[in-house]
């Protein structure tokens, strides 16, 4: 049985690789379906992540002048900004 370990590191090399994401929720599966104790702990920890949002709502006010680039949103990552000046 694996300990899901290898799969996980395989994962984080890579997070976009929907395969290595397959593996490890393969290896969770049987893992949790062998091992009682591990899968009471991962149903709990698959309970918590539900009940945990993102909270909250964007509330974005502009007002005053011209502003010519506007970028309004909420929990921006990995973006990266081309602004031209002419």
């Amino acid at each position: 049985m694996s300990s899901s370990q290898l799969e996980l590191a395989s994962l984080e090399a890579d997070p976009t690789d929907p395969m290595r994401a397959q593996a490890l929720a393969t290896a969770l599966g049987v893992r949790a379906a062998l091992d009682a104790e591990f899968r009471g702990l991962l149903e709990e920890w698959w309970q918590r992540t539900q009940t945990t949002g993102t909270g909250g709502d964007a509330h974005n006010h502009i007002n005053g002048g011209i502003q010519r680039e506007v970028l309004q949103g909420r929990d921006f990552s990995h973006i990266t900004f081309n602004i031209r000046t002419e």
